[in-house]
């Protein structure tokens, strides 16, 4: 399977899973198109959740913040950090385990299910690289970011998250 990256020409870094597959319908082919996975795409089961962890919650900070500890911490999702799992958002949905990527993944696409325009992040500090075989393997660190007024906030997933990261640059 393909997974999908938003296009760099456009310039936009918080796409919609259907704005996605649209632009991406004017580049592939039919056949490659349904061999696209949207890796933050959700189903209803998902936003039922997500709506359930963000229940009266007024402020978009405050939902995503509830959100963030409620991919960590709720014992319906009883998500696993797996270091080695890198998968969509729907699989750590029904499997609870899950690398730094793919709770990202999670995180958001229920933030953008509901409008807010959440961001991946690169906060790579050094660069892990090991050879495997005649491959060079390099392992980095993904977090997602969210501006809120003239604040950017940034949410980790990692196993053990760093306080604060003094670079980051934003994926589109």
């Amino acid at each position: 399977a393909i997974l999908a990256a938003s296009p760099v020409a456009a310039r936009k870094l918080a796409w919609k899973p259907d704005e996605l597959r649209a632009d991406l319908a004017t580049r592939l082919s039919a056949d490659e198109l349904t061999d696209v996975q949207v890796p933050y795409e959700i189903d209803d089961d998902i936003r039922a959740w997500g709506r359930s962890i963000t229940d009266g919650i007024v402020s978009g900070q405050d939902q995503a913040e509830a959100l963030a500890r409620g991919i960590l911490k709720d014992e319906r999702l009883r998500a696993v950090y797996d270091e080695s799992t890198t998968i969509t958002a729907q699989e750590v949905f029904r499997t609870g385990r899950a690398n730094c990527i793919s709770l990202t993944n999670l995180f958001i696409g229920i933030l953008r299910d509901m409008g807010m325009p959440a961001y991946y992040v690169d906060v790579t500090q050094a660069t892990h690289v090991r050879k495997v075989n005649d491959l060079l393997v390099a392992r980095g660190h993904i977090c997602a970011g969210v501006w809120f007024g003239n604040r950017f906030i940034l949410y980790d997933f990692a196993d053990r998250p760093e306080r604060t990261y003094p670079r980051y640059a934003g994926i589109d």
